[in-house]
């Protein structure tokens, strides 16, 4: 099932021809998802979206960023583990974020939902921007009386964050944690009876129906038009006030896809709704925030949540959705484009033994961060726990992941370098495999659920290849299965010397056309060839 969606200009307007300017091709090819990557990487990689060069030359991307090996997230509005005070649960986020930074070594960056606070906003309904939309007043529950549980969306600093924020972010800083707090690109929450306090400014620069009604994202707020240049400044002003104000490390993005919501209020200065103006609205909107907050902070982290190629240039970490799915259990994003932008995960990784290491190692080979890992006051069975005996091997695991982001040697592949064909195995002959579901919900087109459409088997033996700059190639292997595995390959098609490194970084040279080992149950290692 394969379809392609056109935008006339003036989209359902009477009377309007549309011709179309361009050509659509479909063609067969010879060979399989990864040459089909290929060939598009030769068109998309001299696409504007990548001008600027790959991850290793950028140099707006901060220097830090492109070898984080994990990913966090905490909601602050969530009373999990026993709280209903959001300050409180800001504390328990910071301690559990000082626990992995010191388990790690390593510098770490934490998403931060629920960071607006409460008080400047007042308790009632009536009052901005504590309204009927943004309450959730369920006694007795986890979220009870929380507001605002993601962000202001587009009300900072006229909404402050929570008094203590700053001070906890520092303090993170000093030990190599990265707070990047949420932030919405396309919402605005104008209040109860558009009281916010740039309600009235703002108000021209919502997207707008065919008959001029302003357009609502669900119930949250009005859905803002990128080319808007009043929402643009905000938007900027917003992203830097929060750098400058609570110290954070940059700012994550939400809702900047590839194109804005169609909007048909042409005084913005776009086509109603149509031709290109969805996407060159998201990419102008967020072309301007990005050079607002470089020009005053060059070393702060820009991240998107679900980003469209075309976003690449605009921002320094993309937040895309995890590839395990039935239908897609390649990876093809990392293939075309994993040398021109550091990527994570915007899911969640699940726990279970049996979810956890392959869901781990899917991001690990393809050279994504892994996350986004759960920190408090999330509820106890989303959160690895140091102290609890079940999750000693996770632990044990994500160290050998760390310990290969310390090694020059290895980043240099994982972090920089362009993914390749995964290793076709000669051992062993018929590759175990362990079967893995979705926790996502919802429904398919074909009327299954997400969950059950998502159930399906993966390789034990995850691989990972990549060639670095000076043509060398590096190769990762995880077990991710419960029992340990013989595995061999030829090193022919890599090379012709090869150097098997370990995660303290000791090294084993390779004889022989053939690699060849044992991997114990959840283990990592990694081969350089020449």
């Amino acid at each position: 099932d394969w379809r392609i969606a056109h935008f006339p200009p003036n989209l359902w307007f009477r009377d309007e021809d549309y011709a179309q300017s361009y050509d659509t091709v479909v063609g067969p090819f010879a060979g399989d998802w990864y040459d089909a990557c290929m060939i598009y990487r030769d068109w998309a990689t001299r696409q504007s979206w990548c001008a600027k060069g790959k991850t290793r030359d950028r140099k707006d991307i901060p220097e830090w960023s492109k070898y984080v090996p994990l990913h966090f997230y905490t909601q602050l509005g969530d009373s999990a583990t026993g709280t209903n005070d959001i300050h409180e649960n800001q504390r328990i986020a910071a301690a559990d974020a000082a626990k992995w930074l010191t388990w790690s070594g390593s510098n770490l960056v934490f998403n931060w939902y629920g960071w607006s606070n409460p008080a400047a906003a007042g308790a009632t309904e009536n009052n901005w921007p504590g309204n009927s939309r943004r309450i959730r007043n369920r006694p007795g529950d986890r979220w009870t009386s929380f507001i605002n549980r993601h962000s202001p969306f587009g009300n900072y600093p006229a909404q402050g964050a929570l008094p203590e924020m700053a001070a906890i972010v520092e303090t993170l800083r000093k030990s190599g944690g990265y707070v990047v707090p949420y932030l919405c690109a396309t919402i605005y929450d104008d209040g109860s009876s558009e009281n916010a306090p740039y309600a009235a400014k703002l108000k021209n620069g919502a997207a707008r129906d065919l008959f001029g009604n302003v357009l609502f994202y669900e119930n949250i707020g009005w859905n803002m038009c990128g080319w808007d240049s009043t929402w643009q400044q905000r938007l900027t002003e917003e992203s830097v006030a929060v750098i400058r104000q609570e110290h954070v490390a940059g700012v994550y993005l939400d809702t900047i896809h590839g194109m804005c919501q169609p909007c048909y209020w042409t005084p913005h200065g776009h086509s109603a709704a149509g031709a290109s103006c969805g996407t060159l609205g998201m990419h102008r909107l967020l072309e301007q925030v990005y050079a607002g907050v470089k020009k005053d902070f060059p070393d702060a982290l820009l991240e998107g949540e679900d980003p469209a190629e075309n976003m690449i240039d605009v921002q320094d970490n993309i937040l895309y959705q995890r590839n395990m799915r039935v239908e897609n259990k390649v990876p093809l994003f990392a293939a075309v484009y994993g040398d021109y932008i550091p990527r994570s995960s915007v899911g969640k990784i699940q726990l279970e033994d049996r979810f956890f290491y392959l869901e781990c190692a899917s991001m690990f080979v393809e050279g994504a961060q892994i996350g986004r890992l759960t920190l408090r006051p999330r509820p106890a069975a989303a959160v690895l726990d140091f102290d609890k005996p079940e999750h000693r091997e996770h632990f044990t695991f994500l160290k050998q992941v760390i310990d290969y982001y310390k090694l020059e040697s290895a980043r240099r592949y994982l972090c920089l370098g362009q993914v390749l064909r995964p290793v076709s195995f000669l051992k062993p002959a018929t590759m175990p495999t362990v079967s893995y579901a979705s926790d996502e919900t919802g429904e398919t087109d074909s009327g299954a659920t997400l969950a059950e459409a998502a159930n399906s088997s993966f390789d034990v033996l995850q691989s990972g290849v990549f060639r670095a700059a000076d043509g060398s190639t590096g190769i990762f292997l995880v077990n991710v299965g419960k029992e340990g595995i013989e595995y061999a390959f030829e090193l022919k098609p890599y090379g012709e010397a090869a150097v098997r490194i370990a995660p303290d970084g000791g090294s084993t040279p390779i004889a022989g056309a053939t690699v060849s080992g044992t991997l114990r149950p959840r283990e990592i290692t990694m081969y350089i060839v020449k």
